[in-house]
């Protein structure tokens, strides 16, 4: 039977694995020397190429994080890691006072007890704190992080500075710290103090998720110069509506008339139409 299986329709395909921490880490990192490879250059904080930005980050990110240098040791073709400062060997009282770069340990005046700078209030903190997590079925998103990377190569997406919370949705692409960001999920919206919060699922090209508040989110947004939201052709076209907030209240009308005019000069133009605003209803205006 097996040798009269002219279409391979018996044939056993491997099963797929699912891909580690770790070797996506190291994928991410054979991505930053096929740049060098091709440009003879690490890559640069360069906000017009959102993929050379991307690198730069991820590139920055891994020059911060010891453990993951010394695991991608035997990959840096480039050197890209040597320059990395040794951890320093504290074993000692004496070794704690000798690191004290900013001299908090000098002024012996000021007692354990003497706090500054200490709101006397508590601050009110969110219920629930979001951590990063490995994302399970990350397998579902992957395609997804995929196509928008193409698509942005392509000019089909382009990524615009970030402007305001109304803009997370579901289904949204933000860049977020040189990393990419889909919004999978938007829990139950609440209003608090006034202000619109919801829990969202939030998936990271990295392989981990988090369930970060809305608004912390688009905090982080704000306060990263770089962060940026990537937008599709028919998300450009609605860009002026999302300028538009729940707190917003109602101050008029916007219309469009045609004339009943019984003058030639005007009943004789066709499609003559008049675009205006009113603070009164427009049944009023006649």
């Amino acid at each position: 039977m097996l040798q009269d299986d002219d279409l391979g329709l018996l044939n056993i395909k491997p099963t797929r694995t699912a891909i580690s921490i770790d070797e996506r880490l190291l994928q991410s990192f054979v991505q930053i020397n096929n740049f060098y490879t091709e440009h003879s250059r690490e890559p640069q904080s360069n906000p017009t190429d959102i993929l050379e930005f991307q690198l730069f980050n991820r590139l920055k990110g891994i020059r911060a994080n010891k453990q993951k240098c010394d695991s991608l040791r035997h990959a840096d073709e480039f050197k890209l890691l040597d320059h990395i400062e040794p951890e320093k060997n504290i074993s000692s009282v004496a070794d704690i006072f000798d690191d004290d770069a900013f001299g908090l340990l000098d002024n012996e005046a000021d007692g354990i007890f003497n706090l500054k700078h200490v709101p006397s209030s508590p601050i009110n903190m969110p219920d629930k704190i979001a951590q990063r997590k490995r994302c399970e079925d990350f397998d579902k998103f992957e395609q997804l992080f995929k196509a928008c990377h193409s698509e942005l190569t392509s000019g089909i997406r382009e990524a615009r500075p970030f402007t305001g919370e109304q803009q997370i949705k579901p289904g949204h692409f933000f860049i977020l710290h040189g990393i990419t960001a889909y919004v999978a999920e938007v829990g139950e919206k609440e209003v608090k103090n006034g202000k619109v919060n919801a829990r969202l699922r939030c998936i990271f090209e990295n392989g981990t998720e988090s369930n970060m508040l809305l608004r912390s989110l688009a905090t982080e947004l704000y306060k990263d110069e770089t962060g940026r939201r990537i937008l599709d052709h028919q998300e450009k076209a609605l860009e002026a509506l999302e300028l538009i907030k729940s707190e917003d209240v109602k101050s008029g009308h916007l219309y469009i008339l045609s004339s009943l005019s019984q003058d030639p000069g005007i009943s004789s133009i066709e499609n003559l139409y008049k675009i205006g605003y009113s603070t009164v209803p427009v049944v009023k205006q006649r």
